[in-house]
Formats: structure tokens, C-alpha cells, sequence
């Protein structure tokens, strides 16, 4: 899944973030047109991430954003009681939707591999659709209140939760290897935020969010290759030479084979006959090795058989 293809799956427009916070603050938002209650909360809404994206929302004032909006004071206090009550409103619903959406997709997918990467694209893809949302989510957490503040941190530990879930899963079925899955889920959190506070960044780099996915995506897909690889090879060594490198190679990307030889001593001569092998003729090209193990110990020498 690219980025192209995730727009097209999860419809996430201003207006259907709009209408869902008049849902759910009908009962204090004094206008109850739908319609215009829709136009005139995108307005507030964009305006308010534009002005405190650029100079903080403490030094926003009402006048800021009652000439950025062309709303009167009036009109703007009928949709929330004060700056406080706004930026609890903003950061609710960023923490709702992503909530939502994240659990939605995960619980699609029933290995965790798959989960995983799931978890990585949505939240990556998510934030590159609402990036001023979750950029001002960040940075605001500290002017919210009190009972803000522990909410955005609970929706903090959430999705990194997600994560630890996933990798201990994966852990306890012999699929990552790991030595501590908190932590990774920690760093693994920590490369998702990086994406949508340092834009700009990336942006000077040209370095597309498609991009960036495949390279969070290659790390968590090196912490599970290794122990992959050799647990394959240890079923498959009773099988012939032929049989067994096809069938590594048609589960494991070529790829993720130079990864895992390319750290083992004398990786580079490993790798060259893995490529030999590739041709019409490799079968042929074995006969310096007297028989099949030999060939297993070669390539993949710490597994037994």
C-alpha cells in the first residue's frame, strides 16, 4: 500500500473532520444548522492551525483569529466557550480519529507481521493527511489543562502500545527477534513523530512520505530476517539443494537474503553464490561441494543439520 492508494481507502476530508466534532459537541456549539455549522468550524479550524503553527497558539488571540476567519468575536463564541475549550476540541478529535482509524485497520490483520506494518503505514499515511493537526497536537500538549495534558499522554502510550503488543506478539511466536520490544516500540514511535514535526526536513531532501515508509519498513523488517532465515533452513535441511535455495528464495525477497548474509563472515562470497546458484546452470555449479549440507553450511553457517 502507497500513499495514493490509503487516500482512496480512508476518506479523510476538513468537512467530514468538521462534521464529526459537531456531532459530538452539538450540545454546546449554539448553531445548529449543519451545514453552516460545517463551513464555519473548517474556517475556525484551519485558521487556528496556520496562526499557532507559526507563532504559538498562547500568542494567538481571538482577534487573530476573528480577522484570519472574517467571523465577528460573536460569531466565534458561539461555537466554543474559549481558547482553552478550542484547543481541547482540536486535540480530542486529532486523538479520536487517529485512534479510530489505527485500531480499524490493525485488527484487519491477523499476523503480526502484517499488523505491524500496518500500524506503521496508517500512522505515517495519517499524519502526512492531517499533518498541521498532529504538528499542533505536539506542540500544544503543553498549554492544555491538566486533565488534557494526561489524555494526551495516554493517547501518547496507546499507540505505542499498539506497538509493544505487536512486536511481543510477534516475539513469543518466533517471528521478531528481539531483546527488549517496549524500547523498539518507543524508537519505532519516536521515527513516526519525526516525519510530521520535521516536514520541512524532508521536504529540502526530497524525500517523499512513500519513502520514508519503505525506510521505517526496512528496519522492523531486519529485526525479523535473521531469525526467519534460520528457522526456514533448519526445517528445510533434510530437502535438496535445488528445492531448498528455491524455496528460500521465493520467501524471502532478495533483499532480505544480502541483509541477513551480508553480516556473516565472508558475506560477499556467500552472496556471489547465492547469485551463481540463481542461473539455468547453477545446479550444475555445485560440484565443488561433496554433498547438500555442505552447500548449507557454506551460506547459512549457524544453522545446524
Amino acid at each position: 500500500m502507497n500513499y495514493a492508494e490509503f487516500q482512496k481507502q480512508v476518506k479523510l476530508s476538513k468537512q467530514d473532520i468538521c462534521r464529526e466534532v459537531f456531532l459530538a459537541n452539538r450540545h454546546s456549539i449554539r448553531v445548529k444548522k449543519e451545514h453552516t455549522v460545517v463551513k464555519n468550524l473548517e474556517l475556525i479550524f484551519s485558521a487556528t492551525l496556520k496562526i499557532s503553527n507559526k507563532k504559538g497558539f498562547q500568542a494567538m488571540s481571538m482577534r487573530d483569529l476573528s480577522r484570519e476567519t472574517r467571523l465577528s468575536m460573536g460569531a466565534l463564541y458561539s461555537y466554543f466557550a474559549s481558547k482553552e475549550d478550542l484547543l481541547a476540541m482540536l486535540q480530542h478529535q486529532r486523538r479520536t480519529i487517529t485512534g479510530r482509524i489505527l485500531k480499524e485497520r490493525i485488527d484487519r490483520e491477523s499476523e503480526p507481521t502484517a499488523k505491524l506494518q500496518t500500524a506503521i503505514l496508517t500512522h505515517l499515511y495519517l499524519s502526512e493527511v492531517m499533518q498541521p493537526w498532529f504538528y499542533f497536537s505536539y506542540m500544544e500538549a503543553k498549554n492544555l489543562s491538566k486533565k488534557e495534558q494526561a489524555l494526551a499522554v495516554a493517547s501518547e502510550r496507546f499507540t505505542e502500545k499498539i506497538i509493544a503488543d505487536i512486536l511481543e506478539g510477534g516475539k513469543s511466536g518466533g517471528i521478531f527477534n528481539l531483546d527488549d520490544c517496549q524500547l523498539t516500540a518507543s524508537v519505532v514511535k519516536a521515527m513516526l513523530q519525526d516525519w510530521y514535526l520535521k516536514r520541512s526536513k524532508y521536504a529540502r531532501r526530497s524525500i517523499s512520505v512513500d519513502r520514508y515508509a519503505q525506510f521505517v519498513l526496512g528496519i522492523y523488517r531486519s529485526i525479523r530476517t535473521q531469525k526467519l532465515i534460520t528457522n526456514y533452513m533448519i526445517l528445510m535441511r533434510s530437502v535438496s539443494i535445488k528445492i531448498t535455495t528455491q524455496a528460500l528464495l521465493g520467501y524471502f525477497s532478495y533483499l532480505q537474503m544480502i541483509e541477513y548474509l551480508i553480516r556473516l563472515p565472508g558475506g560477499l562470497r556467500r552472496i556471489n553464490f547465492i547469485k551463481t546458484y540463481q542461473k539455468n546452470d547453477g545446479a550444475k555449479r555445485h560440484h565443488n561441494f561433496r554433498h547438500f549440507r555442505h552447500f548449507r553450511h557454506f551460506v547459512f553457517p549457524a544453522c545446524p543439520g
